[in-house]
């Protein structure tokens, strides 16, 4: 049996019933589920020096804000920072790549 059947996932050692309810679940998520549009696209513009440094500190905001040491609108001047250190190439990278992909 394929890992593509859906039987595949379903445990042989409990109730039919049980078995029922995990295949609704699974078509729940299958009927859901959106499959990512990069497809593990990485543009050239994640190797740019200050983008990569960047990310320690979009991590660092992040967190602190997790955390409740800086307020959500904390968020904000980080993303404006990101996009300075490379984000706005990256998001064009991107977005060309995607597009390339539904010709």
């Amino acid at each position: 049996m394929p890992a593509n059947d859906m039987d595949y996932w379903i445990p042989k050692n409990i109730t039919p019933e049980r078995q029922d309810n995990i295949r609704t679940w699974l078509n729940t998520f299958i009927g859901n589920a959106e499959l990512t549009l990069d497809a593990g696209f990485r543009p050239a513009a994640a190797d740019i020096p200050s983008f990569i440094d960047y990310h320690s500190k979009v991590s660092e905001v992040v967190a602190k804000i997790i955390i409740g040491e800086l307020p959500v609108s904390a968020w904000d001047q980080c993303l404006e920072g990101w996009y300075k250190a490379g984000g706005e190439e990256y998001v064009k990278q991107m977005n060309e790549y995607i597009a390339s992909r539904r010709k």
